[in-house]
């Protein structure tokens, strides 16, 4: 089927038909041959998954090594309680103090404090760890000529991974495996739609920033992007807006670029990138750290995803109270290498993550989290 589907492309490519459709043919044949792959273990003989990094003569070969997923604003959260945590456990939190109030000299003998009329508010957060596991199956030939030191690469990459599986979880986590419903695979049954099935890492955690945000209806709807959106979605954060060391900016690739065209975000970002003091900020707009993480998604205009990938087409962007991100570790990862005799190993990494969201705990009434969904993206035309 795959090689009809790049006849077909071909063909349509010699008989003239528009650029657009061939590579949209040549496109289904990648798609599909992709598809029958997926269960495939690294081997010598498969095109793109192994065979290009073994030497096919005596001659000594380079390889190239594409960038790899990379974590964004996971570092600069404050919430990191560590590793070796329980299965479960809660987290208490301590509001403010109560406000002073005017002390009226003593004159009668009736002089007793009024109690118990100013306390300090106390709240909590439960979280929950799930276990998680990476695996690399290769076979024993891929290993025996292989160019490069796969073991080694895997394993390293296994380690970094962490960090970038967590921002997608804290970002995009929504368990709901229904039909309709999911932020992530609004018109379609997740568990039957993802590759991973029930074990895709957003359906193992209930909430994220993104379903917090949408189903508590903390987004303004913006449509064509403009600098003043960005100071009123800000401005929805109450008191901790203008705890600007405290707070972080998120934005998708379309928002990003959107912005781009904007003059004010556009000096703000040329004037704050020296400023910001976390690594993986990108720069630092009107006094908050803007961060850029790849796990940020295209949506449709209401901040969900459709199954549809042509109906995901809008940016959004969030300002988040960083303290309202609470996380850690059950264990830290585990690498092990299993041998399967005469066939080759399977490298799997083990862990258990766990977080939640925190939001007008203790009592406080300011939104600690809010965002701005439905951004139209940058139209570029060529004269």
């Amino acid at each position: 089927m795959t090689d009809l589907l790049n006849l077909l492309a071909n063909i349509k490519k010699e008989a003239g038909f528009d650029a657009a459709e061939v590579e949209n043919s040549l496109n289904e044949a990648k798609e599909l041959r992709a598809k029958r792959l997926t269960n495939d273990t690294e081997n010598t003989q498969t095109t793109w998954w192994g065979k290009e990094l073994v030497p096919q003569n005596n001659l000594i070969a380079q390889v190239m090594t594409m960038p790899g997923r990379q974590p964004s604003f996971i570092q600069a959260l404050p919430g990191f309680h560590g590793f070796n945590m329980g299965i479960s456990e809660t987290l208490p939190i301590k509001g403010i103090l109560p406000r002073a109030k005017g002390n009226s000299e003593w004159l009668t003998w009736a002089g007793a404090i009024n109690e118990g009329k100013k306390r300090i508010p106390t709240d909590s957060v439960t979280i929950t760890q799930k276990p998680l596991i990476i695996q690399v199956d290769i076979s024993k030939r891929y290993i025996n000529y292989s160019i490069d030191d796969l073991m080694t690469y895997v394993t390293g990459e296994m380690a970094r991974c962490i960090d970038v599986d967590t921002e997608f979880a804290i970002l995009n986590a929504d368990s709901t495996d229904e039909a309709t419903g999911n932020i992530n695979c609004v018109d379609a049954k997740p568990s039957e739609t993802f590759a991973d099935g029930t074990d895709d890492l957003s359906l193992q955690f209930d909430t994220s920033i993104r379903k917090y945000m949408l189903d508590n209806s903390l987004t303004v709807n913006v449509g064509t992007l403009e600098w003043t959106h960005f100071i009123a979605v800000r401005q929805k954060l109450g008191k901790y807006a203008i705890m600007l060391n405290d707070l972080m900016l998120l934005m998708d690739s379309i928002c990003y670029h959107k912005a781009l065209t904007l003059d004010e975000f556009k000096k703000a970002n040329e004037n704050g990138r020296s400023s910001t003091i976390f690594e993986g900020a990108i720069s630092n707009i009107a006094g908050v750290d803007l961060f850029l993480p790849e796990s940020f998604q295209a949506t449709t205009s209401d901040g969900t995803i459709s199954k549809t990938a042509s109906n995901n087409t809008k940016g959004w962007f969030i300002y988040l109270y960083k303290p309202a991100i609470q996380f850690w570790f059950g264990q830290d990862m585990e690498i092990e290498v299993w041998n399967i005799p005469g066939k080759g190993k399977s490298i799997i990494g083990t862990y258990e993550f766990g977080f939640a969201i925190v939001n007008k705990k203790a009592w406080e009434t300011d939104n600690w989290i809010y965002g701005g969904i439905n951004v139209t993206g940058l139209t570029v035309s060529w004269s």
